[in-house]
């Protein structure tokens, strides 16, 4: 028999649904009409096997459950030498046409080989459902692909073609990693790349674990293992560390220095010449201020807001004035806390009064309210920006800065018991708070810093670089002096309350 009559028989026998008495029977339709002739396998497969007085072709059982089992589907046109192909109505869409689709036997599309054998899976229309990476998920429906999905058969999510995801893919693992033929040396006989190295598979299931919710089978994620090129990767650059690890660890080495080497004359320590991710103490306060600059850290109170002191020293009755909720005097400064050592006064505020009466830990006191004059600039640390996900807009220095300064906040805004003591767990956060207070920003000196309270999650805490000239009260006028025009307090003492 020659070729041409194999190839006949083969999609005789993959077109018919009921020469195998397992099979699911199909609706007789227009869709699945066929030619009657085409319904049984022809002899000389019929005598392969009989079982029960039916007659089943052990060839054909095994390519089709090949077919189903092992390779995942495609939207594009199979091969003739590889099935038979049937259209079937496709589910109406929101316009009210009907539209048909070029489907194999199975009820979902198969992937094809190619005379070369490679998979030809670029051509799928996969939806936004079939990923759970919120970045991946919103770029395909930027897209805006025809609705109904290769891989899931849903049609209630955008799609775009595979091979258009993964270029999308690969491009942001470019922001991360780097080519193993650029940058690491090469020896075969030691191995191939002397280095760390990663194929493109690994670093997006493995590394970035990259989710596919609906692909129960499988066979989406073998189509993406084989749409992807074929690439080493290695790390962005394999002669230093990424900015956020050299930032981190000069982070570590400085909390050491400041509380148990050095106290006062620190700033070139930490460093080294011959370390490019070494930063000594002054680099990294330095790099602080300006990634928060950067960033968008430095915000602005409106004025008019409202901030509250509490003290619950004040016994009940007792007449009070706007001296008695600012800052304490420097002879009783004598506190560790959380920005300021002992003997440099800071005036410590909340945005409710009951925040901060918590945060004194006592049951009730009095507490004294201020009103911002002016626009008030603090480093906001309350909600700092998320980490964006490596597949996002952001450029990879957004994303490493923000990798380290949300793990700064955490530590310099995490509990320390409130006593007498002298906490050295407060002397990081103490010190770069003196940095920043006089660290010139692109639109001037801070007033403050600003942090989330640990005992009222409601709350906001900021603490205020002020002196006594920076406040007065609603009715007292403003002291003249003959020598120089005084500093312009930007807050007024409002009244005061007991919780």
């Amino acid at each position: 028999m020659g070729r041409a009559a194999s190839v006949r028989s083969l999609n005789s026998l993959l077109g018919s649904g009921h020469w195998n008495s397992m099979a699911r029977k199909r609706p007789v339709g227009r869709a699945y009409s066929r030619p009657v002739a085409a319904r049984r396998p022809p002899p000389h497969l019929r005598r392969l096997s009989r079982y029960n007085g039916r007659w089943i072709s052990v060839i054909g059982m095994a390519i089709r459950m090949f077919k189903s089992h092992l390779l995942p589907p495609q939207r594009e046109e199979p091969d003739p030498a590889c099935a038979h192909a049937y259209l079937r109505p496709r589910p109406k869409l929101k316009s009210g046409t009907i539209t048909e689709r070029l489907v194999t036997v199975s009820h979902l599309p198969y992937l094809s080989i190619t005379k070369t054998g490679r998979f030809m899976s670029s051509t799928w229309y996969v939806c936004s459902s079939c990923f759970a990476d919120p970045d991946i998920r919103a770029w395909i429906r930027s897209e805006n692909g025809p609705r109904g999905c290769d891989a899931c058969g849903g049609y209630d999510s955008p799609t775009t073609q595979l091979g258009e995801i993964c270029e999308f893919i690969e491009g942001h693992i470019e922001k991360f990693w780097g080519r193993a033929a650029e940058q690491l040396p090469y020896e075969s006989a030691e191995g191939g790349y002397q280095g760390s190295t990663w194929d493109t598979a690994e670093i997006v299931f493995e590394d970035i674990c990259v989710e596919l919710p609906r692909d129960k089978t499988g066979r989406l994620y073998n189509a993406i293992v084989h749409a992807l090129d074929d690439e080493v990767w290695c790390d962005y650059d394999w002669l230093s560390l990424d900015e956020d690890v050299a930032l981190k660890t000069s982070w570590e080495r400085f909390c050491e220095i400041v509380k148990h080497q050095r106290r006062f004359f620190f700033h070139s320590l930490g460093g080294n010449d011959e370390d490019r991710d070494s930063y000594s103490c002054g680099s990294l306060l330095r790099a602080i201020a300006q990634m928060s600059d950067q960033l968008g850290l430095i915000r602005k109170l409106p004025p008019g807001t409202l901030l509250w002191r509490a003290r619950p020293d004040i016994k009940r009755g007792k007449s009070v004035t706007w001296r008695d909720f600012g800052p304490p005097p420097k002879e009783f400064a004598n506190q560790s806390n959380r920005m300021n050592p002992p003997g440099i006064p800071m005036m410590y505020v909340a945005s409710s009064a009951t925040g901060a009466t918590k945060e004194t830990r006592a049951t009730s006191s009095r507490v004294g309210c201020w009103r911002t004059l002016r626009e008030a600039r603090i480093l906001d640390l309350r909600n700092l920006p998320a980490i964006p996900g490596p597949f996002s807009d952001a450029t990879r220095q957004e994303t490493l800065g923000l990798r380290f300064l949300n793990s700064f906040a955490k530590e310099v805004t995490s509990p320390v018991a409130r006593d007498d003591r002298v906490h050295v767990e407060y002397l990081p956060s103490q010190v770069v708070s003196e940095f920043l207070r006089d660290f010139e920003f692109q639109d001037g000196r801070l007033d403050g810093v600003a942090y989330k309270s640990v005992v009222d999650p409601r709350t906001w805490n900021v603490a205020l670089f002020v002196e006594t000239s920076a406040l007065r009260d609603e009715e007292e006028p403003r002291p003249a002096s003959a020598w120089s025009e005084p500093p312009t307090p930007w807050l007024r003492f409002v009244r005061a309350i007991r919780t």
